[in-house]
This record gives C-alpha cells, structure tokens and sequence, in this order.
C-alpha cells in the first residue's frame, strides 16, 4: 500500500508538472520558388493560330491543335471542373467539335479531366496501350469501390 500511495503521488507530481511552451516556427518558401509559381498563372499561349496551350490550370498543361473541321486535344488536366474551365476557352478560340483527346500519358494529372473534353463515343481517344489498366489501379487504390 507504501509503494502504490508513492506511485500515485509521482504521477500526480509529474502530470503538475509545468509545461513547456512549443515554438513553431513558419515556413520559409525560397524566392526562386515564389517566382517559379508566378510564371505558370492560368491562360492560354496560343502558336501558329492553330496550336493553343492552357496553362496554369492544372499541374500538366492542355493543349489543342486546330485541325480542319475540328479540333485536337492533348492531355486533360486532372480533374473535370479544370477540364471545363479549359474547354469554355478553347471552345471560344475554335468552336468546331472535339475530334480526338490523346494522353501523353497515365498520370491523373493527363487524364481525370477527359470527361470535360469527351462528349460522345465519336470522340477518338488515343493513349499507350497500358494507360486504361494503369488508370484503373490508381482508381482502385484511391476508390476500393470502383
């Protein structure tokens, strides 16, 4: 009964014990990289009239090629709501349908946003032969339920 009335008064002794105050320091982001972040605001840089590149919407860039009677699109950024924001621009620059969407490739941030760009089945898709089966890992990972 000593030993356990000991016990019980270090803990209590220890648990009043003063705390020590937690500094937390803010992180520091380098200036390269502040003024890394300032070159890719969104917008699209246009070539030729015929090549039109959106930036800054997505961490990959979209890009749509011009062609006769419609157009091309090369990589979707990585999500739907980027994908629309993308495609209102690029179907103000060229109203034509969406002939074709190709994936330079499987990464989501190339891919998630095609449901924006993909209307119907006529709507060719070109990718490597493995982005459907890598697309479905990353899903089955993120959404067991898939």
């Amino acid at each position: 009964m000593k030993y356990c009335s000991l016990i019980l008064l270090l803990i209590v002794l220890t648990a009043c014990n003063q705390k020590e105050e937690i500094q937390i320091t803010p992180a520091l982001v380098p200036e390269d990289l502040i003024n890394h972040s300032q070159e890719f605001k969104k917008g699209v840089l246009s070539f030729n009239d015929a090549i039109h590149v959106a930036i800054g919407f997505s961490l990959a860039n979209s890009i749509m090629v011009e062609a006769e009677g419609g157009k091309i699109i090369i990589d979707t950024t990585g999500t739907i709501e980027t994908g629309r924001e993308v495609r209102s621009i690029f179907d103000r620059l060229n109203p034509y349908p969406i002939k074709a969407v190709i994936y330079t490739h499987n990464h989501g941030d190339h891919v998630f946003g095609a449901k924006a760009f993909v209307d119907n089945e006529e709507t060719q898709v070109i990718a490597h032969a493995t982005t459907e089966d890598y697309i479905n890992r990353i899903l089955g990972i993120l959404s067991p339920y898939y």
